[in-house]
């Protein structure tokens, strides 16, 4: 009665609708693969093309690739809120905990198994001849030395370098055990050097204990969002028909990462006339 909200069955009874009652409804985008910790989420997207191609993709995109005693880290900016993000292939030498599954013919039944994807391996496979203690992008940038191909794999040596990139970013994963299932590992650092692992906060009050938590985590935390656009737009006059709900992935990157920004542009993100007015 409070929520003045109809009854819902299904998806379908919301589909395409701004608002029930004081229900309202927001984007669910990126909301169980964001890191709780930190903010970080997949930004970089590495398409498929020539091996010239998936070069110069892997190149534009990192500020450097390097090594830094035990890992291998990947830097770049993310163009949101000019966060530098430094992924990481592992924790004190140990790869990323990382499964893809494979196809596994069991007598008459083929069943999809999680297995372990060593990242660590593979990359070093790929930087086989180069020198550690050197940028290894500036390497690569200098021609001083070639990825080398992974003997365990059919396809180039800088398509497995995307395929690794991929994998490191693949924050969501089950493995094979009941305690592997469903868990966040994020591939960035806080301040503390800690990577966020979802497997160590069962239970937890503060952060989110398994993906699908998390999920309904970011997305209590977009509701934020949207209820300082109702307070923005009654600050800002309360023009009729003005008031924007929509939170953007540009909006989400900014209230995650640089909440002072995000700050002096709320006015603009709550305002349909005032995006209409940029366009």
């Amino acid at each position: 009665a409070l929520q003045l909200t109809p009854p819902i069955a299904n998806y379908q009874d919301i589909e395409n609708k701004k608002q029930f009652g004081i229900m309202l409804y927001t984007r669910a985008n990126y909301t169980s693969v964001t890191d709780p910790l930190t903010g970080w989420r997949k930004t970089i997207y590495l398409k498929k093309g020539s091996e010239e191609y998936t070069k110069k993709e892997i190149l534009e995109n990192f500020t450097d690739i390097g090594f830094d005693g035990k890992d291998y880290f990947f830097e770049y900016i993310e163009k949101h809120a000019g966060k530098k993000w430094k992924m990481y292939s592992g924790k004190d030498g140990e790869s990323l905990p990382r499964y893809q599954n494979n196809k596994k013919q069991l007598e008459d039944n083929a069943i999809w198994e999680p297995e372990k994807v060593d990242v660590n391996s593979l990359l070093d496979e790929l930087f086989k001849d180069f020198d550690k203690n050197k940028s290894l992008k500036e390497q690569l940038v200098n021609n001083e030395h070639k990825l080398n191909k992974v003997s365990s794999r059919k396809e180039t040596a800088w398509d497995s370098m995307r395929y690794v990139i991929d994998t490191i970013q693949h924050i969501r994963n089950t493995g094979k055990t009941e305690d592997d299932c469903n868990f966040l590992y994020s591939p960035v650092r806080d301040e503390n050097g800690i990577h966020y692992d979802s497997r160590n906060y069962p239970g937890n009050v503060e952060l989110p204990g398994d993906a699908d938590a998390n999920g309904a985590y970011n997305i209590a935390r977009k509701g934020l969002i949207m209820d300082a656009h109702i307070k923005q737009w009654i600050k800002d006059g309360r023009k009729p028909k003005d008031l924007d709900l929509f939170v953007s992935d540009e909006e989400w990157d900014l209230w995650l990462l640089n909440r002072n920004l995000w700050n002096e542009k709320l006015s603009y993100f709550a305002s349909r006339s005032l995006k209409q007015k940029k366009k």
